[in-house]
């Protein structure tokens, strides 16, 4: 029986209880993920992800499961580093909307209900 492998990662973080302390604690959970490879084609794999069948194409740069766990490990390492970077840009855009003048002004109003404000923030 050939499988597949898929990591996923949570984390528990504590704060204490006074935040003039600076003591977090952060536990972070590995679990190695295992599917089962139903059929092979020349192109890819069709896996059983819960009861339903996943293709994996070989060819893909971003694969939901990997043959090996290393390369699962990669995979999961990849993964993060760019859920990262969306994150870190979503938070520059929602700063830039909160500290731009015009958030904290009256509603703009024009005859679409659309606004472009330019210039540097």
């Amino acid at each position: 029986m050939k499988v597949y492998y898929r990591y996923e990662a949570s984390a528990d973080i504590v704060h204490s209880v006074s935040f003039l302390l600076n003591d977090t604690k952060t536990t972070i959970y590995y679990t190695l993920l295992t599917f089962t490879v139903k059929r092979e084609t020349d192109k890819g794999v069709w896996l059983d992800v819960y009861g339903k069948e996943k293709f994996v194409n070989h060819d893909w740069h971003k694969k939901y499961a990997c043959p090996t766990v290393q390369e699962a490990w990669v995979s999961h390492q990849k993964r993060k580093l760019e859920y990262v970077r969306i994150l870190r840009r979503q938070l520059e855009q929602a700063e830039a909307i909160v500290n731009h003048p015009t958030f904290k002004s009256e509603t703009p109003a024009d005859d679409n209900n659309r606004y472009q404000f330019e210039g540097q923030f």
